[in-house]
């Protein structure tokens, strides 16, 4: 089968822009609130990146003006990268996971039989008193203890070399440091911060619940996008691990193909964008938009979630940029815009098939 009838032959779904989690702003507490208000902090530290891509002189150039392709002025200032001549597709292998079951239970004490489940296009679901294990057909994995994930209670303190030490001997006893196409890499650590912030008890130092380390997956070469694109390994109370999430899949070369350049790309989503009238879900933190730039186009893979139709790893572009504009109390806003485009228009088409943009 050749690579355009095999995607084809994918039944693909039309992909929001993903912006990422952020929390929503809870209704403020009353005033002199005889209850304690707890409120939870995500706290995330990045480590030093990789090199993405390299980097040409000059940037990114459109064939015709911005105003062409969107209802508002705009820039780029995004720096032009080097495409590869051809870059390989990978289909997801299903019910072949690279740790299976039993390696699973073994490598984290849980015991039982497990039971099918139909969420995420099926998983198998073992509980072992307070803990659940997950194993999906495309070989994802997750563990959840619950009795450490729902408690409050300060943990012991965890420095960074213990937690990166440990979450990478948890991997390298699984062999998901490097398998195949695919290799991973530390990007960031995240606290779940505590405080109490009214009430009896106020006033006082925020406490760590949970400390997560997170690994990046990177596929032939280049960075992994999208919501298995890394591994969660996270400790707590007594430095006992607390959540263990992977998305490591056994994958299968299908066939290589030359990647458009990022320019066109990015002309293909302003198009769409354009006709449909539908930019990126940051968008709705403005009451108006005032101009749009471009900063940053990077190729990479795109990683879609377990029971996602579109069952692949392939290459993308991850678009990142700025929009200015008003807020409904008409003062100036800016807002991230951040969307991932397929990197051939074949796959472009089937994975938007809204609009001919022809």
């Amino acid at each position: 089968m050749d690579l355009r009838t095999w995607i084809a032959s994918l039944t693909l779904l039309a992909m929001p822009a993903v912006p990422g989690c952020r929390g929503e702003a809870a209704d403020p507490a009353p005033a002199h609130s005889d209850v304690p208000v707890l409120v939870a902090e995500r706290i995330e530290v990045p480590v030093e990146p990789e090199s993405n891509a390299k980097l040409e002189t000059g940037t990114i150039e459109l064939s015709r003006p911005f105003e062409e392709f969107a209802p508002w002025p705009g820039e780029i200032t995004a720096p032009a990268i080097e495409v590869p001549h051809e870059m390989p597709v990978f289909a997801v292998v299903l019910d072949q996971p690279l740790v299976d079951l039993e390696g699973l239970k073994s490598a984290f004490g849980v015991d039982g039989v497990p039971f099918p489940e139909e969420e995420f296009g099926g998983v198998w679901h073992l509980v072992d008193a307070d803990k659940h294990l997950y194993l999906f057909r495309d070989g994802a994995a997750d563990l959840h203890v619950l009795e450490v994930l729902e408690t409050i209670d300060p943990m012991t303190p965890m420095e960074d070399e213990e937690l990166w030490d440990r979450s990478q001997g948890t991997l390298s006893d699984l062999g998901l440091l490097e398998w195949g196409p695919v290799e991973v890499s530390p990007v960031r650590t995240g606290d779940l911060r505590m405080e109490i912030t009214d009430g009896p008890g106020a006033g006082g130092a925020p406490w760590t619940t949970l400390r997560s380390a997170f690994w990046a997956q990177r596929i032939d070469g280049w960075p992994a996008f999208g919501p298995c694109s890394e591994i969660e390994v996270g400790y707590g109370r007594d430095r006992e691990l607390a959540i263990f999430s992977h998305c490591m899949r056994r994958l299968e070369d299908v066939g290589r193909f030359v990647p458009d350049a990022p320019e066109v790309a990015l002309e293909r989503y302003l198009e769409r964008a354009r006709l449909e009238g539908y930019w990126t879900a940051y968008l709705t933190h403005l009451h108006s938009v005032e101009s749009l730039e471009i900063t940053a186009v990077t190729l990479g893979y795109w990683l879609p979630e377990s029971g996602d139709a579109f069952n692949a790893a392939a290459p993308f572009y991850e678009i990142q940029g700025v929009f200015s504009g008003l807020d409904e109390d008409g003062s100036p806003v800016l807002t991230d815009m951040l969307w991932y485009e397929p990197a051939l228009a074949d796959l472009a088409a089937g994975y938007f098939p809204t609009h001919d943009l022809e």
